[in-house]
């Protein structure tokens, strides 16, 4: 690791002991760290470093926080001119939108129910 790699620090909760441990490598090694995390430790550490600290909504669980995490990426990404395909980004965000319906817990037939339904008990290449 170089003064001129970056490093992305993610951690929904913030206190991920893997994310700490690369954070303080990465800040030890000069590396420019940008970090994505709702709150605890590594918000803190950020703070205190004058890092690039991209704040997440508190409250969710970490998988029900990808949105945010991946989403925060990918703004990252194109704030910074390595991501320039604006059209690409709007049409991902329509068809993710059109899915919120579809994949609604109140909607009827719900397929993510119904794909978790059948899985609950092993894992998928366990059922016919």
């Amino acid at each position: 690791m170089k003064k001129d790699t970056l490093v992305f620090a993610i951690s929904y909760s913030g206190n991920t002991e893997e994310t700490l441990s690369s954070f303080s490598e990465a800040l030890e090694r000069g590396a420019k760290i940008v970090s994505i995390t709702s709150n605890g430790e590594l918000a803190k550490l950020s703070r205190e470093n004058n890092l690039p600290l991209i704040s997440l909504p508190p409250g969710y669980p970490p998988r029900g926080a990808l949105g945010y995490l991946f989403s925060s990426l990918l703004y990252t990404f194109r704030e910074l001119g390595w991501w320039k395909e604006e059209e690409e980004m709007e049409r991902t965000i329509e068809l993710l939108e059109g899915m919120r319906e579809e994949l609604s817990p109140d909607r009827e037939g719900n397929f993510a129910e119904e794909i978790a339904l059948k899985i609950k008990v092993g894992a998928p290449f366990m059922h016919p």
